[in-house]
């Protein structure tokens, strides 16, 4: 073997020095043929080789843009878009961020390698450019080219078949996260809302819906302007990794050390963000809500904890029955009383004081200010309290609950649970408390284990008790947005031209309306839900083995009570088992769906017509039938979608003609609907229902869709007008003067309906960083919770059962089986889920390759070496990826980073075949005051990331 490469050396060396030779007599015959002479017609000048080289950075032009249609949740960052000959062929980040001032650092600049390397995305071979159908069987990648008109006439004529003969129940459609917030999402919308087709919604389907943030903040997605991290003393980084995956931002966080901050980094790998902490904490995979309850124990031992807060903010001091486990309610004691007003003890009259804040109380006099001559007892002794019904009852404070069960999390007892040395607990207890302001920055992964919403309760607890909460620099944070009712009222109402701003009840009654109609008749249906029973994964992710072995009762007891009391509100059932017509949009089902690939087998199999709007070829466009070519960002309209690190709106404008034959996502659908409409006309189908049952005119459906035929096939820029003229955050700007902004322009206000999902917690100043609930903390409004306050007291008859009325820490489960690796999952630094997951130009930066990282130790056990192939497999399945050694896994701990395509797998198989994703059982509770079963708010949530495996060497 060693001859046969030098021998190949020598050939090569051979040969370079046979072409540099030839090379150097080709340059020098050029010299002699025009020393002296002139250059024929049409010759460039050339003087010397620098010139090729300063030809090659030339440009036609430069534009503005972001990437709107990605799930970058960084929330945008603006791009210098370098155009020549029609083609964006370079790009860089832009410095147009103005600084907030001069206490923080600005926001210059922005970007990341998926941004940097997006021109190349657009180009590259999985993109697509034409109309396809499929002519081999669903997944075999065979196709023929067809036109528009063919595809739009074969998807119409399927639509009215369906619609005529089943209505909307006879399709559905998948609805992945790679949208924006411009014409793209209002295309989606507003056409499948018009035809009365559900959507499926994914924020807890990928697993980033926070539900523990729901039920304590009543908000699952809490957080600042990511310049308000630069103004904290302790930022602890927990499940995530900014460094990574909030590359735009994480320079708030290093840049805090300046002023004095500590880094703490809680992650279960040493990832690229812990490297540059102060302290890196490593529990074992699963336990850190033990981690985060012992921190309170210390605090509170310690008496470090902010009883004032405590008392005014938090459901601690409110009292609940010894009897039921549930919360004393005035409705239990006053006749006539209310349901949602909860009490506390009064230290010197020795009686029950109905709180303020209550969700039931009178609203001109809702509050969470304390009276003068109030003083709530935070652990009252041997309070009594007698019922309407005679019976006298103990009551205690949901703090001394608390105190109780803390009690289990000793620093010795938690040493053991989480394998973290008690000394650094308590160390980190400590820092934690004493800091002035400390924030908890949740990574996504806290919601993709089987206990995250225990996680997200323990840390918020931690936020809570130390007064963290709703001040500057502090508090419990993921990510939250600004609200663009401009974007939401075009999408959901018929006739958006005929609002304006100034007519304010015109302008909200439209927003009533649209209210009234999606609590009675939802567009959304559940995307985790629909998996569960849809998606041939009902058995495994109900399996008791799998699942908590605590539970008194199996996991499909627990949901068939919830469905049979009326807890669930968006529930796919059977009827969406057999669809006539699947679409997807924005997403790819089969991978960001944990057995994603079973979807090949159940839905998908049993559709008469898989429609694929899309912008590249993935696992899902491979099990269509028609794939339906989307622009891309750099050639159609788009506004970023508006999360809130920055607080800027950035464009993404025009800058070049769609590649191919693709168009914007609202010049596909306006044109196929024009084709339904017209296709119902031919055929004289006129009424049909939407999957709610609502009767409405096909023929009609097109004129609706069109806003009275006021929006055309290829207005995308009236929507992105009416989005800036009718939202609240944007008032003041225009298309012009973005683009003059270089595409960027700092909101102008929030919101003042103050969503329950959005970021009109606070009043917002274009001068200081954004920071949440200050409406609570500094004015003293009610949080949107049923006490009114941050609430760790649960008392659903579900989470009395299983033990969770406050939060504890429980084992992660055995998902897959018995087996003795846990695999742990980040997100990837290389794409923006699968996006960029084949892009040869980042696939060089890494190993080309699925990998799998192992500690040594476990490695060698099993015989594998670096760069091995590895069978990771348990009872759910098997995948094969490369063994990456490192120490930086814990004996036990396998880890892969995500959004691989299954098409890059060895087998075509991907990690998310083996994961299980046990529902959890709290997630089918609902109809219990601000605990409400809805899609995108208290939803199951897939999980992925305690899955049980072993390896063994793989051999082809």
């Amino acid at each position: 073997m060693s001859h046969s490469i030098d021998t190949s050396r020598r050939t090569f060396l051979r040969g370079s020095a046979a072409g540099a030779l030839t090379l150097a007599l080709e340059l020098s015959h050029l010299k002699l043929a025009f020393a002296g002479g002139t250059l024929p017609p049409g010759a460039k000048q050339y003087k010397h080789y620098q010139d090729v080289y300063r030809k090659k950075w030339t440009w036609d032009r430069v534009e503005v843009g972001t990437h709107t249609c990605l799930n970058c949740a960084s929330g945008g960052c603006s791009w210098n878009l370098y155009v020549r000959e029609g083609i964006v062929w370079r790009e860089e980040q832009g410095a147009p961020y103005t600084q907030t001032n001069t206490s923080v650092p600005d926001y210059n600049p922005r970007g990341c390698q998926k941004g940097a390397s997006a021109s190349a995305l657009y180009r590259s071979p999985s993109r697509l450019r034409y109309p396809l159908k499929r002519v081999g069987a669903r997944g075999e990648n065979r196709w023929k080219r067809i036109s528009w008109d063919e595809a739009l006439n074969e998807v119409s004529k399927a639509l009215v078949d369906t619609l005529s003969t089943r209505g909307g129940a006879g399709a559905y459609v998948e609805n992945g996260n790679n949208s924006d917030f411009g014409p793209s999402w209002i295309a989606m919308v507003r056409f499948f809302r018009t035809l009365g087709i559900p959507v499926t919604e994914n924020f807890g389907g990928v697993g980033d819906l926070m539900t523990g943030a729901t039920l304590a903040l009543g908000n699952p997605v809490p957080g600042a302007s990511s310049d308000d991290w630069f103004r904290t003393d302790y930022f602890v980084n927990w499940f995530g990794n900014p460094v990574s995956t909030r590359i735009p931002d994480a320079h708030f966080m290093t840049e805090a050390r300046y002023r004095g901050a500590k880094i703490v980094s809680i992650t279960p790998d040493f990832n690229p963000s812990a490297i540059h902490t102060d302290l890196w904490i490593n529990p074992r995979p699963g336990t850190d809500a033990a981690l985060a309850l012992a921190a309170c124990k210390v605090i509170i031992d310690e008496n470090l904890h902010d009883v004032p807060y405590i008392l005014e903010q938090t459901d601690l001091p409110l009292l609940v029955r010894s009897d039921t486990q549930q919360f004393l309610r005035e409705i239990d004691v006053v006749p006539g009383g209310r349901k949602e007003c909860f009490g506390w003890w009064d230290e010197k009259t020795q009686q029950v004081v109905w709180s303020s804040s209550s969700a039931d109380f009178e609203k001109e006099k809702q509050t969470l200010r304390l009276k003068a001559d109030d003083h709530p007892a935070l652990e009252p002794k041997g309070a009594k309290v007698k019922l309407l019904s005679g019976k006298t009852v103990e009551v205690r404070s949901a703090f001394s609950i608390l105190r109780d069960k803390l009690a289990a999390y000793d620093l010795a007892s938690a040493a053991k649970i989480t394998g973290v040395n008690p000394k650094v607990i308590q160390r980190f207890a400590r820092e934690f408390a004493q800091a002035k302001s400390a924030i908890i920055y949740a990574g996504a992964g806290m919601g993709k284990i089987l206990h995250g919403e225990l996680v997200q309760r323990a840390t918020i607890l931690l936020a809570a008790i130390t007064g963290n909460n709703g001040r500057a620099g502090g508090g419990w944070q993921e990510m939250t947005f600004w609200e663009l009712e401009g974007m939401l009222v075009s999408a959901l109402y018929d006739h958006p031209s005929d609002l304006s701003i100034e007519d304010q009840a015109g302008f909200w009654g439209a927003f009533a309306a649209i209210g009234a109609e999606q609590a009675a008749t939802p567009g959304y249906i559940s995307g985790s839900l629909m998996m569960l029973n849809n998606g041939g994964t009902y058995a495994t992710q109900l399996d008791p083995r799998y699942n908590d072995p605590t539970l008194p009762r199996k996991p499909e007891e627990y949901l068939k009570e919830a469905l049979a009391k009326g807890e669930i509100h968006n529930y796919p059932g059977p009827e969406l088992g057999s669809p006539d017509i699947i679409f997807n949009m924005f997403g790819n089902p089969f991978r960001h769906n944990r057995m994603g690939d079973r979807l090949a087998d159940s839905t998908f199999k049993k559709a008469k017509l898989v429609v694929d709007i899309t912008l590249r070829m993935d696992d899902t466009a491979r099990h269509s039938d028609i794939l339906l070519p989307s622009a891309a960002p750099y050639e159609k309209l788009g506004f970023k979608y508006s999360i809130a690190y920055p607080p800027y709106l950035h464009l993404g404008d025009k800058a070049v003609a769609p590649l191919g034959e693709s168009m914007s996502d609202w010049e596909i659908l306006s044109r196929l609907m024009e084709r339904v409409s017209a296709e119902a006309k031919r055929r004289d189908v006129t009424t049909v229902k939407t999957y709610r049952g609502v009767p409405y005119d096909l023929t009609q459906a097109s004129w609706r869709y069109s806003d009275k035929g006021r929006i055309g096939h290829t207005d995308d820029e009236k929507w992105m007008r009416m989005i800036l003229k009718l939202s609240m955050a944007t008032q003041g700007m225009t298309l012009e003067k973005l683009r003059a902004n270089k595409g960027v322009m700092r909101y102008t206000g929030v919101s003042p309906m103050g969503g329950r999902m959005w970021c009109g917690t606070s009043d917002y100043k274009m001068d200081e960083p954004l920071v949440p609930y200050q409406d609570m903390v500094v004015k003293k409004k009610p949080w949107p919770t049923s006490t009114g306050r941050q609430q760790f007291y649960v008392d659903h008859p579900i989470y009395i059962e299983v033990g969770e009325t406050l939060p504890v820490h429980k084992a992660p489960p055995m998902a897959g089986g018995n087996y003795p690796l846990v695999m742990t999952c980040g997100h990837t630094r290389w794409s923006i889920h699968t996006m960029w997951r084949d892009l040869d130009i980042l696939l060089r930066l890494q190993r080309g390759e699925p990998v799998i990282f192992v500690n040594p130790g476990d490695a060698k056990a099993r015989g594998l070496g670096d760069h091995d192939y590895a069978a990771v497999h348990n009872d759910v399945g098997e995948f094969v990826a490369r063994v990456k050694l490192t120490p930086a896994m814990r004996p036990g701990q396998v880890h892969i980073y995500h959004a691989w395509l299954a098409n890059q797998f060895v087998t075509g198989k991907s990690n998310d075949a083996v994961c299980p994703s046990p529902m959890r059982v709290t997630n089918f509770a609902g109809n219990h005051g601000h605990l409400k079963n809805e899609v995108g708010w208290f939803d199951p949530t897939q999980n992925d990331r305690d899955t049980r495996v072993d390896l063994r060497k793989y051999v082809a």
